[in-house]
């Protein structure tokens, strides 16, 4: 069980500008990010805000009497939701942030992506259609609260009929690649730079009593 003082619920809308600020502050593989950016809201359009506001999406915040500790961000179908990010997300942030807009060379880089968003592997998302990402502030960390929003977004994927979920770690981030095998998760494959997890969406019995 999470540390109590620490509650789960939906995210919305209103809580961008806290997961935004978390993201920023998680961005450089687990590490604060902040000093590596000109323009601090960049991490959050490209890994964070869309799953606040495009389906199909899910989004959920652990919070304590501080405020937003932490949040978990996926979707059931990840086919789908890059498709709706191709609609809905991407462009209005292309008119904002044109490519050649100044900044520091991770600005570039995220900048870059927006342009030319890299879809996930189909060998990925034909096995495990799911995915999601996690961020938790340092005090949130080592709680149970990544393990709780862990099954609490299992379960949502599973109820929205995803068999399997993967994720993507930034292979600097030791904590991360630490984590996710304990909660269920197993090594699929690695590209540059990351290293892909994968498990499925049920629960174990000993999880759903969590």
């Amino acid at each position: 069980m999470p540390d109590p003082a620490f509650r789960v619920r939906l995210a919305t809308p209103a809580d961008e500008a806290a997961v935004y600020g978390l993201c920023l502050r998680t961005a450089d593989a687990g590490a604060d990010a902040t000093a590596l950016h000109a323009h601090p809201d960049l991490p959050g359009h490209v890994y964070a805000g869309a799953y606040l506001h495009v389906p199909p999406a899910f989004a959920l915040i652990a919070e304590d009497a501080e405020g937003v500790a932490g949040y978990v961000l996926g979707t059931p179908d990840t086919p789908a939701f890059e498709d709706a990010l191709a609609r809905a997300w991407w462009p209005a942030l292309r008119d904002r942030y044109p490519l050649g807009t100044s900044g520091t060379p991770h600005d570039a880089r995220l900048i870059a992506h927006l342009h030319s968003p890299a879809r996930t592997p189909g060998a990925l998302t034909g096995t495990h259609p799911a995915h999601l990402h996690i961020n938790l502030a340092e005090r949130a960390r080592g709680r149970g609260v990544g393990r709780a929003l862990v099954l609490r977004a299992l379960q949502g994927a599973q109820d929205a009929g995803a068999p399997a979920l993967h994720l993507g770690v930034d292979d600097r981030n030791a904590g991360a690649l630490a984590f996710y095998p304990r909660v269920g998760f197993q090594e699929l494959n690695r590209a540059p730079g990351v290293v892909w997890f994968g498990r499925p969406t049920t629960l174990t019995l000993g999880e759903q009593h969590a």
